[in-house]
């Protein structure tokens, strides 16, 4: 059963769901005016290239809806709501985190704490947002090591509220300047990264973005572009 958390900006919280992106989809479908959905547990999250998303002890999920209508480049949203991100955190838990591209939040010892999944329905972009909020079982089995963002637990009102914060939060920011941020914000600049890409292996040193978000790597004096692909960075 849904509660309307907030009736003012129409934000639906659930104490279980499948997803939160997919219930947010389905009320902009039907016409509902649901602009942020989230949910203590979510049991089929998904992330980029429909991997799953799994949901840990004190690890948050949701999903909101963005009007990108006047945002030329739809493409550099996944790094723009990651600098957002960033700095809402850092402020909000004292801490320091940075994004690693193309849509992953990076805590300072290298582990990955949160994933942003982005889908364009016309001009209106749906976010969906895993943060490992507190501390959780070990796991290794990812490319990235998972981790956490500050040694606490949440609370049952966190599930709900934390969401709420960051969204009143990124949507008064302004997309185009977040882009032009991501290089204070990235984790790897300047690093020699491995990119993964259809199969292809490519080396080299990841030296910024292009304008529409795509990764510049430096490999043998030569600066290539890459739009799509997973991207490591322990060497």
């Amino acid at each position: 059963m849904d509660i309307i958390v907030n009736m003012k900006i129409h934000h639906k919280h659930y104490e279980e769901i499948g997803s939160t992106q997919d219930q947010i989809i389905d009320d902009l479908k039907h016409g509902l005016e649901t602009q942020l959905v989230s949910a203590k547990v979510q049991n089929s999250g998904y992330g980029r290239k429909g991997h799953n998303w799994d949901q840990y002890k004190n690890s948050i999920s949701f999903s909101f809806k963005l009007d990108v209508e006047k945002l030329s480049q739809k493409s550099i949203i996944p790094l723009s709501i990651g600098v957002s991100l960033c700095k809402f955190l850092n402020d909000f838990y004292n801490v320091s985190l940075k994004v690693k591209w193309p849509n992953d939040l990076i805590n300072s010892h290298g582990h990955k704490v949160g994933g942003i999944i982005c889908k364009l329905i016309d001009n209106t972009a749906i976010i969906g947002i895993g943060l490992n909020i507190g501390h959780s079982k070990e796991e290794t089995s990812y490319k990235t090591q998972k981790g956490h963002i500050k040694d606490i637990s949440l609370n049952l009102t966190d599930y709900s509220d934390i969401p709420l914060k960051i969204y009143s939060y990124v949507i008064n920011k302004n997309l185009e300047s977040e882009f032009l941020e991501f290089k204070n914000y990235c984790f790897h600049l300047n690093k020699n990264v491995l990119l993964l890409d259809d199969g292809n292996k490519y080396q080299g040193k990841f030296i910024g973005v292009g304008v529409y978000g795509e990764a510049l790597i430096e490999i043998n004096s030569e600066v290539k572009k890459f739009y799509s692909g997973s991207l490591y960075f322990d060497i």
